[in-house]
């Protein structure tokens, strides 16, 4: 009977602790190899990560090249949304952070860390 009440209380547990769901971002703390968060998408670090990643991607240039400085015409973006490669780079950043970019704010940005700021801004 012992045994019996034992597994109860173990299946209990389990079921408990396999069912919760946090309420809140604290409980939901993914930290990843580099120390960021990740499930806060709108952590300064964080954005420029991961844009610095999509642009090296998309635009097809080493990600060691990109810096928060780095002008998208250097990286291969000459003619500002017009450019098919830069509508892709900002549609692949508003996939990933879930937000929206207008032409018309597209448009502005000439630095990846314009981008950057833009998306800390909006991702809130």
């Amino acid at each position: 009977m012992k045994t019996f009440l034992n597994h109860i209380l173990l299946a209990f547990v389990f079921f408990f602790f396999a069912c919760h769901q946090p309420d809140n971002k604290e409980d939901k703390n993914t930290i990843g190899r580099d120390g960021i968060n990740k499930n806060v998408k709108y952590q300064s670090q964080y954005s420029f990560l991961e844009i610095k990643k999509i642009a090296s991607e998309v635009l097809e240039v080493a990600i060691d090249s990109i810096k928060p400085e780095t002008k998208l015409t250097d990286i291969g973006v000459k003619r500002g949304i017009e450019d098919i490669s830069y509508m892709e780079l900002v549609m692949h950043i508003e996939a990933e952070f879930e937000i929206e970019i207008p032409d018309s704010e597209a448009n502005r940005f000439s630095t990846i860390g314009e981008i950057s700021e833009y998306v800390d801004k909006k991702a809130r």
